[in-house]
């Protein structure tokens, strides 16, 4: 698979460091360059610089050098705006995170990840803050576990 960019979007929550831990994991195997996206809703210039210092804060802590980190801001109706990041010309891979809402709160609010596997031009991997992992939280690496034997 010859994929160029990862697309990351970015809420600096605990999901979205386990989501860039996925990227760096996925980039290292594919050679492949991440662009790690932060959408806010109205076009405030003091909160996208500070976005933006916090974005570049988190390619230096969490991506090894070596991997190619791309900033990328962007205003507007989050769902909409990762899908045009999405259709950038060489965008292989979406990685984001969810909170697993259910009933209700999922309901109101709907899920942004749903509506990304949907509508995204690429494959879109969702994981989830509390759940299993097959990478290692600190250095990225596969975990013992991530070798699953294929079911025939």
């Amino acid at each position: 698979m010859k994929m160029k960019k990862i697309l990351v979007p970015i809420n600096f929550s605990g999901g979205s460091k386990k989501a860039l831990r996925y990227a760096v994991h996925f980039a290292k195997e594919l050679n492949a360059r991440i662009v790690l996206l932060h959408v806010v809703q109205t076009a405030d210039d003091v909160y996208q610089v500070e976005s933006t210092h916090r974005l570049r804060a988190w390619a230096n802590e969490f991506v090894p050098g070596g991997i190619p980190v791309q900033i990328q801001m962007r205003a507007g109706p989050e769902a909409i705006e990762i899908v045009k990041e999405a259709k950038n010309p060489g965008v292989g891979l979406m990685i984001i995170s969810t909170y697993g809402r259910t009933g209700r709160a999922h309901s109101l609010a709907g899920s942004l990840a749903e509506n990304l596997v949907r509508l995204a031009p690429c494959p879109v991997l969702v994981v989830r803050e509390g759940q299993h992992d097959f990478t290692d939280a600190s250095t990225g690496e596969p975990t013992a576990t991530a070798n699953v034997a294929s079911v025939t």
